[in-house]
């Protein structure tokens, strides 16, 4: 009778723990900074937390938010690594759609243009756009306009934002 109950408390132990192992082997997710860090020597210089809202813009003028924070801190980060005049071009980029971008690019503007930059976003996916219409912005006239319109100039296409004065976008067309 013992020897099943000792039987029985070690398969209770090495089954848990060898599925726990297996899982752990075969997990290819993202999950925090460190696994980011381990793998590849790069700094990270931000992190953003997921936005469970439905708003667009969580950065405002007195936004106290979690994230909002986080997006202080990922323009001060950003400030030690731009320093110069010609470090002025930030590009938001990742493989499939619903990752963020957009996101990202609003807010990460918005807090930039808070600090008396003047920031461009600039919609240039031209298959999928989505950011003019997160941002209430007429789509008709843009990038694509005037790539094929050689009479229009670059101030044609540029609309300002009612977010902040200082911040502009030009939509994909």
């Amino acid at each position: 009778k013992n020897i099943i109950y000792l039987v029985g408390l070690i398969f209770g132990l090495v089954i848990p723990l060898g599925v726990l192992y297996v899982l752990e082997v075969l997990n290819n997710r993202i999950e925090n900074k460190e696994d980011i860090t381990n793998k590849i020597n790069v700094p990270v210089i931000g992190e953003i937390s997921h936005n469970k809202e439905q708003d667009n813009l969580v950065v405002a003028n007195s936004s106290r938010s979690a994230i909002a924070e986080q997006f202080r801190a990922l323009r001060t980060n950003l400030s030690f690594y731009l320093k110069t005049q010609e470090e002025k071009v930030i590009l938001l980029t990742s493989s499939m759609a619903g990752e963020g971008k957009s996101f990202v690019a609003i807010n990460l503007g918005n807090i930039l243009a808070l600090s008396g930059k003047r920031v461009l976003l600039m919609e240039l996916d031209l298959r999928k756009p989505g950011l003019s219409s997160k941002l209430n912005v007429n789509n008709q006239l843009g990038f694509t306009n005037y790539i094929i319109n050689l009479d229009l100039k670059g101030n044609d296409i540029i609309n300002p934002l009612s977010i902040n004065p200082n911040l502009f976008i030009i939509s994909s067309g």
